[in-house]
């Protein structure tokens, strides 16, 4: 039992006390909570539909100053919404002054949510799995720089969409791994990789005496190494596309090629390669959602 006038309910869970506050508890202390800053009714129907649906895990934690509320008026407001208790820990003081500090620092991200799960390359994990939900979404990928180009996933969801996307995790440790090579998105270049790859591994296509598959063998050695190319090799003429794109934009750097350049110019590449079609200029497809992927 906690020492604020609402009477909260705790249990002990995995060696932590965990506060259990009804909705008939959490309207009241919203109700009698100190002045905050701007309350968003947005923010409090996100968390009310995680409680909804279960998502919902009580890692977070609300503060009383002096009895009232002081941090938490959205997780109280979800709590009303959505009909669900609210779980999560409890922070007691008697200093005003604290609340100027709660939020100094950094919001838990997805990166920190994957980290947490001791993820290896847990921000750029993040980045892949929003642009993997934004290419596989109904209007496709635009050829765009920005939040035009990935999906917003809630932090409570993040690990679920991780699981939608089998062996994505060795995608992004591979092309980090070799990312110092070629200077461009790291987050199309891993998801080039992953449907690549799976499609070599669907086909049940071998691996070389390193255990390396064709797609391994296309981005690293091929892509960002440039290993072995010559004037009409698909993928020197691609590589050279970018370095133009790049050259033309210095103030952005590699940032002027977006991700659907690599993604859907590097399938439509990867086809000619496997096919050992030669080339001598490259062309951009134009439609937002992804090229067949061939195979040898």
């Amino acid at each position: 039992m906690n020492t604020t006038k609402y009477k909260i309910k705790t249990e002990i869970r995995n060696g932590n006390r965990i506060a259990v506050i009804t909705p008939s508890q959490a309207e009241r202390i919203f109700n009698e909570r100190l002045p905050n800053r701007p309350f968003s009714l947005d923010t409090a129907k996100r968390y009310a539909e995680a409680m909804n649906k279960g998502h919902w895990k009580p890692c977070s934690q609300i503060s009383f100053c002096n009895g009232r509320l002081d941090d938490g008026q959205h997780r109280m407001m979800a709590s009303v919404l959505s009909g669900k208790p609210y779980e999560g820990t409890l922070y007691e003081h008697d200093d005003p002054d604290t609340f100027a500090v709660f939020d100094s620092g950094n919001k838990r991200t997805n990166a920190h949510v994957l980290a947490i799960e001791k993820k290896k390359n847990s921000t750029a994990l993040g980045a892949v799995l929003q642009l993997l939900e934004k290419v596989n979404s109904k209007e496709g990928l635009p050829n765009q720089a920005g939040g035009a180009t990935r999906k917003a996933i809630p932090t409570y969801e993040i690990l679920d969409v991780l699981n939608k996307y089998e062996g994505i995790e060795n995608s992004v440790n591979l092309v980090c791994s070799y990312k110092k090579h070629y200077r461009i998105p790291i987050a199309s270049t891993c998801i080039l990789h992953y449907y690549l790859n799976k499609k070599v591994i669907e086909a049940n296509l071998s691996v070389d005496e390193y255990g390396r598959t064709l797609a391994d063998r296309f981005i690293v050695d091929k892509l960002l190494k440039g290993l072995e190319l010559n004037e009409t090799d698909p993928v020197y003429v691609f590589r050279r596309y970018m370095d133009k794109i790049r050259a033309r934009t210095d103030a952005l750097g590699f940032q002027a090629i977006t991700h659907y350049m690599v993604l859907m110019g590097g399938i439509q590449t990867w086809n000619k390669y496997v096919k050992g079609k030669t080339a001598r200029v490259f062309k951009l497809p134009d439609s937002p959602h992804m090229p067949k992927i061939l195979l040898p």
